[in-house]
């Protein structure tokens, strides 16, 4: 539940909007995607306009987003910005999990004024618009894990006999031909081949809990096999082997790094068996304990590594076409990724993990009432509660206006801290703005230095063309102030600095001359920069 906290009540502030400074504002501040189908790319355009006086620099983007968000962001940084400019960003998502997502698009900006973080809000609905998994759509853990048990709970699962038969004449028949999933040995199908030759590997061993029906003869845990193989694999745990016994098409058998004796299944097999593994263990429990955290964590490691393929994905429609339900870590193997243990408790640890989308903010502008937004993105997978709001530090004569945020910040979303300020006099220092949590969560600090703008006025500029040379001019109002430097921006935003052109002549004027042929044609924007202080002219070069 969203709830807004008002901390201080008070009429905001008359100022630039949210730290928009130097006339930089974006188009939108939240891209609401709507309800986008997994797999599918939905994309906008959002731009940064610009309406001030002076160049920006875009000094970097950033996507911030929690687990299982599928955003992303196109637009080149560093930049400069040029005055009256409107400058495209792509922002774009592509669901890969069917549950709510958002991110932010933090936008890292400098100007005379300010160094600070403007945000983009992003937000979608994945949706699963398979029916058979549309019933998954926003759930994760212990939910999730029951719903997937529901849906293998409701297939029919055949006699163990009728069940080999299967195997070798349906599920892994290819034109007539049946491969060993250890060692990629192959036998002609028909005739059903003895067991002695080749037989049914059942991946979840019938000693570990699979040795009566329906579990025994549940299609997606058995797998044709060499009988050489399917003995020397006999009940023994998956593992990497070190000590090698016996190795054949590259499945090995023999000790791992602790000293267990384990079997290594072929690269090609691991993650078909590591998702094998866990339907069963969704099915039916974590029998007999078989799947512990360790061997949990390595059978993960093998699914991501080994994904899935055409065969294994026509493969578990065969099955589906018996049993009436296809191995859904096959047909969504995403849905790992949203089950915290699948041999144990599937709910992830509730602990919140708020972050801030800007931890430093600095403010030169002469004007002594301005307000800011910062974003509260919580990355965990429990509410964040925040508890208090503190400023500390505030330097004299400052005065904290108004503080609105939301109190609780829920999993994978994304809260707001706004707040408004006005300063008595001109003032000079830092202070902390800390957010404090429940019990369990470290606070969040937002610094914020208060400096005063330079005290270099300057007249404007003047621009002569003189030949072939443009001939520039900036008068200093204060004489021996420190030197300054000269910077060219072109239309493209790309920034050339011509200071070893700039020199300093008496009675404080800035001057330089400029060959044409470092200026380029057409229309330009230069700026004299003495400190933090920048006097801006467009100038013409126009072709000889």
């Amino acid at each position: 539940m969203w709830m807004w906290w008002l901390l201080l009540l008070a009429v905001l502030v008359p100022s630039q909007s949210w730290g928009f400074w130097c006339g930089i504002g974006l188009s939108l501040e939240v891209v609401d995607f709507g309800t986008v189908p997994i797999g599918q790319l939905r994309e906008e355009r959002l731009w940064i306009e610009h309406t001030g006086r002076e160049p920006v620099e875009v000094l970097s983007v950033q996507l911030l987003q929690p687990p299982w968000a599928s955003f992303g962001v196109e637009f080149s940084a560093p930049q400069t910005l040029a005055p009256g400019s409107r400058t495209p960003v792509r922002v774009f998502v592509r669901p890969l999990h069917n549950i709510h997502q958002e991110a932010l698009v933090l936008f890292r900006l400098r100007c005379s004024a300010a160094e600070w973080t403007q945000t983009c809000h992003l937000r979608a609905f994945g949706v699963d618009s398979d029916t058979v998994y549309a019933s998954t759509n926003g759930l994760w853990g212990e939910p999730l894990r029951q719903r997937l048990r529901e849906m293998l709970q409701s297939q029919l699962v055949l006699p163990y006999d009728s069940a080999r038969r299967a195997i070798f004449f349906t599920i892994d028949n290819r034109s007539g031909t049946v491969e060993c999933v250890y060692t990629g040995r192959t036998i002609r199908v028909p005739p059903l081949p003895q067991p002695t030759v080749f037989n049914v590997e059942h991946t979840w061993p019938r000693s570990r809990g699979a040795d009566t029906l329906p579990p025994v003869s549940d299609l997606h845990h058995l797998f044709p096999t060499l009988a050489e193989a399917n003995e020397r694999r006999s009940n023994l745990p998956f593992g990497i082997v070190r000590r090698v016994l016996w190795q054949l098409g590259g499945s090995r058998y023999g000790f791992d790094s602790a000293g267990a004796e384990v079997f290594e299944p072929r690269d090609a097999h691991k993650g078909d068996a590591a998702r094998a593994l866990f339907a069963i263990a969704v099915r039916y429990g974590n029998m007999t304990g078989m799947l512990t955290a360790a061997y949990e964590a390595l059978l993960r490691q093998w699914h991501n590594q080994d994904t899935v393929d055409a065969w294994e994905r026509e493969r578990t429609r065969r099955i589906a076409a018996i049993q009436g339900r296809a191995n859904p870590f096959v047909e969504r193997p995403q849905l790992v990724g949203r089950l915290y243990r699948i041999g144990g408790g599937a709910d992830f640890p509730p602990v919140p993990q708020p972050v801030l989308s800007d931890t430093l903010v600095e403010y030169r502008q002469e004007a002594l009432q301005w307000s800011y937004r910062v974003a509260i993105l919580n990355r965990g997978w429990a509410p964040a509660q925040l508890r208090a709001v503190d400023f500390l530090g505030i330097p004299e004569g400052v005065v904290i206006e108004q503080v609105v945020v939301d109190s609780i910040v829920e999993p994978l979303r994304v809260g707001w801290l706004q707040f408004s300020l006005r300063a008595e006099r001109r003032t000079v220092g830092e202070f902390r703005v800390r957010l404090r949590f429940a019990a369990g969560v470290r606070p969040l600090e937002l610094r914020v230095l208060w400096s005063e703008p330079s005290s270099v006025p300057m007249s404007p500029a003047a621009t002569v063309l003189v030949g072939d040379e443009l001939l520039l001019r900036c008068t200093l109002q204060q004489v021996g102030t420190a030197s300054g430097r000269l910077l060219l921006y072109t239309l493209q935003g790309r920034a050339v600095d011509l200071s070893s052109f700039l020199t300093t002549l008496p009675d404080g004027v800035l001057q330089a001359r400029l060959p044409r042929s470092v200026v380029p044609r057409g229309v330009a924007l230069v700026c004299f920069v003495v400190g933090q202080h920048r006097e801006c002219r467009w100038v013409l070069n126009p072709a000889p």
